[in-house]
This record gives C-alpha cells, sequence and structure tokens, in this order.
C-alpha cells in the first residue's frame, strides 16, 4: 500500500509526498482511499519529524515540543487510520514512485543552506524589529514552503532571548500553516472531488496545530 512510502516521504518532506500522492489519484480513473490515509500519514510524520530535528539542537526545546506536536501528529494519525479502516480496499496498490527530491544532491544542498542562512537573518531582524511578535508571522509565512529551515534556525538560537514557549509556539504555527498549503496543494494537484477528504483533514490538523500554539504562547 501506500503507508510505507508516506512514512518514509512524510519523514523528509510532506509537501512533496502529498503532491505526488494527489497527483495519483488524480490520475487513477477510480477513488483510492489508500492515497488519503498516505497524505495524512505524511503529515502526522512531519510533526514527528520536526520535534526529532529540534532535539539534535535543541534538548529543552524539544522538550517543550513533545507534548504539543504529539497531539496533531495522533489527531492526523487518527484520521489516517479510520479512513484506511473504513475503506472497503485499501490495498489497491502503492503509487509508482514519490517523486521526493534527493536531500544529498548538491543542488538540493546548497539551496538549503541558502535558505537556512536566509531565514536565520530573517529571524534574528523580525525578532530585534518586531519581537516575539514578528517571528510568529515570519512562522506563518515560512509555512508555505520548507519550515525545516525555520526549525533549525530557532533550534539553533536564532531568536536570543525569546522564551521556550514562544519558540515552541513559533514552531507550531509554522507546521499549522504548511499543513494549509498541503491542503492546498492536494485540491491542486488532486482536484476537488478526489482530495477533498485529505485536504479536510489537513485543515483539521492545522486548526489542532494552531490551537495549540495559542495555548503555548507565553502570557
Amino acid at each position: 500500500g501506500a503507508l510505507t512510502p508516506s512514512i518514509l516521504g512524510g519523514a523528509y518532506s510532506s509537501t512533496a509526498t502529498t503532491v505526488a500522492l494527489a497527483r495519483e489519484q488524480k490520475a487513477s480513473q477510480t477513488p483510492r482511499p489508500e492515497l488519503t490515509v498516505g497524505i495524512v500519514t505524511a503529515t502526522a510524520m512531519m510533526y514527528l519529524r520536526v520535534d526529532v530535528v529540534v532535539a539534535l539542537f535543541n534538548r529543552p526545546l524539544a522538550w517543550v515540543l513533545l507534548p504539543r506536536v504529539a497531539v496533531p501528529a495522533a489527531f492526523a494519525a487518527a484520521i489516517a487510520a479510520w479512513q484506511w479502516l473504513r475503506s472497503r480496499s485499501p490495498t489497491r496498490g502503492a503509487p509508482d514512485k514519490l517523486p521526493v527530491s534527493n536531500p544529498l544532491q548538491l543542488s538540493a544542498a546548497v539551496a538549503f543552506a541558502g535558505l537556512f542562512v536566509l531565514v536565520a537573518l530573517a529571524s534574528s531582524w523580525v525578532r530585534s524589529r518586531f519581537g516575539s511578535s514578528g517571528v510568529y508571522v515570519l512562522g506563518g509565512v515560512t509555512g508555505v514552503s520548507d519550515i525545516n529551515p525555520f526549525v533549525l534556525s530557532l533550534a539553533q538560537g536564532s531568536v536570543a532571548g525569546m522564551p521556550v514557549a514562544g519558540v515552541a509556539a513559533a514552531i507550531l504555527i509554522a507546521a499549522a500553516s504548511n499543513n494549509v498549503m498541503n491542503a492546498v496543494y492536494a485540491l491542486a494537484f488532486g482536484g476537488f472531488r478526489a482530495c477533498l477528504k485529505p485536504a479536510l483533514a489537513l485543515l483539521a490538523t492545522a486548526a489542532v496545530g494552531l490551537g495549540l500554539a495559542l495555548l503555548t504562547l507565553p502570557h
């Protein structure tokens, strides 16, 4: 089925996985519930991946994030499991290939490094110019593309002086924003009728993540 490649794809890029599975759904002549399962599973994996990445550089922040990313991850996983169980034939086959870029390619590495430096500088400037509120807005903006550079820059202290809870909230905002964009991508590449269910699931997950971000904001 599509579950294994979705887990692996979500561990690298939930956005690329979403686009690949949405295209596969659009190319199919009949509805394929396992592709919906795959799209939502990739998002669940994204939340877990974020905390693992943060833990490599900032364990205190990772501990603060852990229960907060676990909730939307579990929420998305529950939706995926429900969709899997209610589908009559959830193993119609996996997509031929997930066109996820190889993160070890030189061009991808250079692009990521450049984006990381840019986001780190932007985070530091926004923090000094607009305070924590600016970092929250930046998190929402970066969520429309790749949140990894933003997450890494915050984990490595690009917003010195910002409370840990505030940093965690900014990461959750970025993740929720990314969920919304993935829902848009699913509809754009898979079609409204074919990908409405996974899109709604991603929007619901984004709402959960954003709610947790608001609860995490320092008072």
